[in-house]
């Protein structure tokens, strides 16, 4: 929406904060104002200023460009009032915007009321008012069936949890899930966002403990959140959009699109017309036996090492399998290095005793009851637990697809031979088509002078290396195939490799691909693709030739490896079923597969439940008499509660007190769903959403009841986390019961830990209510057994305090956010942080030199000039012979954002670099817990950190050394397993672990990296962060060569990463705080090198001390020693 004169906006909170920023914004733009505001006398100074502001536009109008409307928004007839009154005054509603919102006016743990002045009001005036205020902007823009935008202000706490006030996170939680959640009201070309800035200056945030304030990077500027708040109003796209403010991320949607591709599940109204009709003739009897192809002879000549053999079915099928008959299927090229054994583990003896074994990566048979790679077929018999699918419907399993980067909004080049491929992959999208038959590839990659971020190759060969030479700083080279290489006398041959060094240079990082090594994700990635094939945005090209039976399989391989293929090259298996696939294309391109849920889904739902109640607690008794034979009070008893009743509530806890002496574990589930759609609910919501929020979210306060330790569970829902679209409400009410939960954390601390359970659709009387076809999408119900399992392990796990745990058919049982996402925005501070301030005042004086000294060294200046004073007056790889000392013009006054530093101590390093490199590392090297960890060189001043870091997060840490003492250092930070190389093997050490190590940290290069690569798992990272035993010699850094890295790379789906510091400078600042934060917490503990070096002229002894291999810890030079008795104080 394009803002200009003459348009209108309703504003709620707007004699103040941020609704005032946000009036007199608009009025610049000369838009008529509507101020609802319960302050009358600010709310009329203000409209008189939004008067003021845009007289400019409208000289000669018969009423106010600008009109106050005193409000309770709490009231629904003041509301309603207020949204009339600007109607008769404008002629329609344009924008508004909800900003009217209160903190809680008293602590939530002080609080000794029943809330209803207190967090009661606050629910009613953040939460339910934005609701009523919502609606009533709907109902009047439908009413004028023109586009308007509505933009409720959230706020950071309703994002992660606010510790101080977890009332106000709940509403502010609430506003956003049912925000996010009126997404489908943009097809009416209504747009509802929320934008959430975190403190701004205003009357509320200026109440804010200061030291909070500073630590989230100050006040947000109000003409940040006005920039904010006029992009969710113009971008015509945004709609459900969450905008979240922070001066430390600046302006960014949440949740990103990578992790909201994690949990969405996308529905549509219309794909109940979206059924597959089609109905295969399948007899009832299944043959007694089926065909498929076997490799006899390991070889990479595919039709000479298979043959096609007749195997038994095996009948019956357990519960939970899916027998499919196979009518087409595709042919891979790595299909000839199976057949040579090439992606099995193993001696060639070995892989020779599995034979014979199943043919190919895809399929190779008639019928199979086992996941497939790429197949299409019909569901011949199904096991007895298997829902929602029938025998004689079509499947389609497993496609891969190659214009997803340009779906991702990238610039696409792509190589090809042949002017009909080339013609093929324009009308894909391909911004650069490079055909290697009509131009040379080397030359038309020079087109790109800073290089290709990402490449998929799949070619080997020399084509390998272009791309490793196009591949920019940071680049990422997949390898997913070396299909030059397969075929040849001698079948997969390896090359060399002698530029791995240009990997650790550059940062780039080279990982091999193979997919059966990732059958983990394939579900995930199988629906996405499917839902883009469905919609129409990914296509699907099939090779022309024809190829049917099983016999022609081999020809089909061969074929696909003469070149000549253009798009899928595709078998049919069984020849018979061919004339009917017509009608399964086209109901496999009209199915969606995803969604098809009621548009309006009735609940209803029984007053208080007393029978139901009643029988429960019978069965309670009869469950737990084992236990408690004679008691002379029941086991279980029933209290009738209305839980949107305080007295209600207060009795109740009272009775169960009175009865069992205490309260271990309170569990509050009850809990409704809207029972009238919020589109079509036109009461004022006191028998419908109202009382929906009030039940999930208002009845929780039940804090007041624990008088000793004890575990309340809070039940949530999936859609506390993600938008549910069918029911907003509910979806709010849930968003506010997890940002309340997560906000109680600090209990923790009485012994009161309070979480909150998150399932998916679970078979209840509600959940049976909704569409089949939507809890089919969602991967069927959630078994009740496992809700159990997660409230057990929240009651049991002592760790876990203001945990969420999100249960689902398709990702189990996570933790939510993942640590990775809560540490974007997470903030943990602590009462005692006030004092630890450095007191230390340092003796300097006024008066700043003309001149400063230091190393000069020409080929580090202008990159490293606010870390390193040294620049090399020769080229050597002698750092004495390289470098000497000048005197340099201290450059004043100094910029105004600029910073004089007088550098007291400073570090060396192996390749001039600091301990932060093994912070970002654990980023780049993807690290979970459970992992087993090897780091190289551990006791340096890298390695000290890579290993507590590793073990922080509660992986299994080996590490290397040279010498007794940095091996009782290492153990002394955790170390699991230290290998002394001065006393035993390396490469018998570390058979200790079959499975090979899922990280590798390696920084010492030739013999060290081949080691630490014939180690490494399945799927497995290394990262190479430096080549110590290289750079020293009387040639200096010699590269070397690695014969068949590439191809191991592949076979195993390895990745080897190089990492430099200067080219991850912007991820400096956060990892520097947080190793900051482990330090100051006694987490992570620095070790600094005995050895005393003192003046820049000591640089030179400092490296070559670092490079003698004597040094424990961090090498560090005194640049000043004058200061030096001073530092032991700072």
């Amino acid at each position: 929406m394009e803002l200009k004169p003459g348009l209108s906006a309703l504003i709620t909170g707007g004699a103040s904060g941020i609704g005032k920023a946000l009036s007199l914004a608009l009025a610049r733009k000369g838009l008529f104002v509507t101020i609802v505001d319960f302050a009358e006398q600010k709310g009329k100074e203000v409209a008189c200023l939004v008067e003021k502001e845009n007289s400019e536009f409208h000289e000669k109008l018969e009423y106010h460009s600008a009109i106050f409307v005193k409000c309770d928004v709490t009231n629904p007839r003041d509301l309603t009032l207020a949204f009339e009154k600007h109607v008769a005054t404008y002629g329609g509603l344009d924008i508004c915007i909800n900003s009217a919102g209160i903190g809680n006016p008293v602590p939530f743990k002080d609080d000794q009321t029943d809330g209803t002045k207190t967090w009661r009001h606050t629910i009613n005036v953040n939460l339910l008012a934005v609701i009523d205020c919502t609606r009533l902007a709907i109902k009047t823009m439908q009413a004028q069936q023109k586009p308007g935008v509505i933009i409720n202000v959230g706020s950071s706490a309703g994002l992660y949890p606010l510790f101080l006030g977890p009332v106000y996170s709940a509403s502010k939680g609430g506003v956003i899930m049912f925000t996010r959640s009126l997404t489908p009201y943009k097809r009416q070309g209504i747009r509802v966002n929320v934008l959430c800035p975190e403190f701004v200056r205003t009357e509320m945030g200026e109440k804010m403990d200061a030291k909070l304030i500073s630590l989230m990077g100050g006040f947000v500027p109000m003409e940040m959140v006005v920039k904010g708040a006029f992009e969710l109003i113009t971008d015509e796209s945004r709609a459900g959009s969450c905008l979240w403010i922070t001066n430390r991320r600046g302006l960014e949607y949440w949740p990103t699109p990578a992790e909201e591709a994690k949990y969405t599940v996308r529905y549509s109204s219309s794909s109940r017309n979206n059924m597959i009709s089609f109905q295969a003739p399948l007899g009832f009897q299944l043959p007694h036996n089926f065909k498929k192809l076997v490799v006899h002879t390991l070889s990479h000549h595919f039709r000479d090492s298979t043959h096609i053999i007749s195997a038994p079915l095996k009948l019956p099928l357990d519960t939970d399998q899916v027998l499919l008959k196979v009518i087409y299927a595709g042919v891979n090229a790595g299909d000839v290095n199976f057949s040579a054994g090439r992606y099995f583990q193993g001696t060639k003896e070995e892989i020779s005793s599995l034979l014979p074994f199943d043919a190919g990566f895809e399929i190779s048979y008639d019928y199979g009851s086992i996941l497939l790679l790429q197949a299409v077929g019909i569901i011949a018999a199904i096991g007895d637990s298997v829902r929602n699918l029938k025998v004689g419907t079509p499947a389609a399993l497993m496609k891969r697809h190659s214009q997803l980067a340009k779906l991702a909004g990238n610039k696409v080049v792509a190589t090809c031979g042949g002017k009909e491929k080339a013609r093929l992959l324009k009308e894909l999208g391909v911004d650069r088509v490079i055909d290697y038959k009509a131009e040379d590839v080397k030359t038309a990659l020079k087109e790109f002078p800073k290089g290709v971020d990402i490449v998929y190759e799949s070619v080997g060969g020399n084509m390998f290396d272009l791309c490793l030479d196009a591949l920019a700083i940071r680049g990422r080279l997949i390898v997913i195939g070396l299909i030059s290489q397969y075929i040849g006398k001698n079948g997969w041959t390896p090359l060399n490799y002698p530029r791995l060094e240009k990997l650790l240079s550059k940062s780039q990082n080279v990982s091999g691909f193979v997919l059966v090594q990732y059958g983990h994700l394939w579900k995930e990635h199988l629906l996405r693709l499917f839902h883009l094939y469905s919609s129409g945005k990914l296509k699907v090209v099939l090779d022309p030739k024809r190829f049917s039976g099983l016999h022609s399989v081999a020809d089909a391989v061969e074929y696909l490896h003469s070149g000549k293929s253009t798009g899928k090259v595709v078998v049919c298996i069984d020849p018979s079923f061919e004339h009917q696939m017509a009608k399964l294309y086209y109901d496999l391109k009209r199915f969606s597969g995803l969604h098809s849920v009621a548009d309006a889904v009735e609940y209803l739902h029984s007053d208080f439940a007393e029978e139901k109640g009643k029988e429960v607690a019978c069965l309670v008794e009869k469950e737990n008499s084992r236990f408690h034979e004679k008691l002379e009070f029941p086991s279980a008893i029933f209290v009738k509660c209305d839980v949107t009743n305080p007295r209600d509530i207060s009795l109740a806890f009272e009775k169960h007190v009175a009865t069992y002496g205490g309260l271990d574990i309170c569990i509050n589930s009850a809990g409704i769903n809207n029972p009238v759609p919020f589109q079509k609910d036109q009461s004022d919501g006191a028998k419908t959403w109202r009382h929906t929020i009030n039940v999930n979210l208002v009845a929780i306060k039940t804090m007041q009841a624990l008088q000793k330790p004890g575990v309340i569970i809070n039940t949530g829902s999936y859609t506390g986390l993600f938008p549910f679209f069918l029911d907003p409400i509910y979806s709010g009410s849930k968003g506010g019961v997890v940002l309340f939960t997560r906000s109680l954390t600090p209990y923790k601390r009485e012994g009161i830990r309070v979480n909150v359970l998150c399932p998916e659709v679970v078979r209840t009387e509600m959940g049976e209510k909704l569409d089949p076809k939507y809890v089919s999408l969602m991967g069927g119900f959630v078994p009740m057994e496992l809700v159990v399992k997660g409230a057990f392990e929240l009651i049991t796990d002592e760790s876990r305090a203001g945990s969420c745990l999100w249960i689902s058919n398709r990702r189990g049982m996570v933790y939510w956010p993942i640590p990775s996402e809560e540490a974007k925005y997470s903030l943990r501070s602590s009462s005692s942080s006030r004092s630890n301030k450095i007191s230390f005042q340092a003796p300097l004086s006024s008066q700043l030199p003309q001149n400063f000294k230091k190393l000069f060294n020409k080929i580090l200046t202008s990159a490293l000039s606010l870390f390193v004073f040294s620049v090399v007056h020769t080229w050597s790889q002698n750092f004495r012979d390289a470098t000497h000392i000048i005197s340099a013009p201290l450059r004043l006054p100094l910029e105004p954002d600029q910073v004089l530093l007088k550098v007291i101590y400073a570090g060396v390093n192996a390749g001039d670099a600091v301990g932060i490199i093994a912070a970002i590392g654990d980023s780049l090297g993807q690290m979970k817990s459970g992992k087993v960890v090897l780091v190289t060189a551990a006791a340096g001043g890298t390695g000290q950190f890579a290993v507590q870091l590793a073990k922080l997060v509660g992986n299994k840490v080996v590490a290397t050394c040279g010498g007794k003492e940095k091996a009782r250092l290492l153990k002394e930070f955790g170390v699991d397993r230290v290998i002394d190389y001065k006393t035993e093997d390396i490469k018998t050490a570390l058979k200790e672990f079959p499975k090979g190590v899922d990280i590798v940290y390696e920084c010492v290069g030739g013999n060290m990296f081949n080691l630490c690569l014939d180690a490494l798992a399945i799927r497995g990272r290394l990262i190479v962060i430096g080549m110590i035993s290289q750079y020293q010699g009387k040639d200096g850094w010699k590269p070397l060569n690695y014969p068949g890295l590439v191809e191991n790379l592949l076979a195993k789906s390895q990745t080897v990463a190089g990492f430099v510091l200067i080219h991850y400078s912007h991820l400096m600042q956060k990892h520097l705080i947080r190793l900051f934060q482990l330090y100051s917490s006694g987490k992570l503990k620095v070790v600094i090198d005995p050895k005393r070096f003192s003046g820049l002229h000591s640089v030179s002894d400092a490296v070559e001390h670092l490079h003698s291999g004597k040094s424990t810890g961090k090498v560090v030079v005194c640049m000043d020693p004058s200061f030096e008795h001073q530092m032991a104080k700072l």
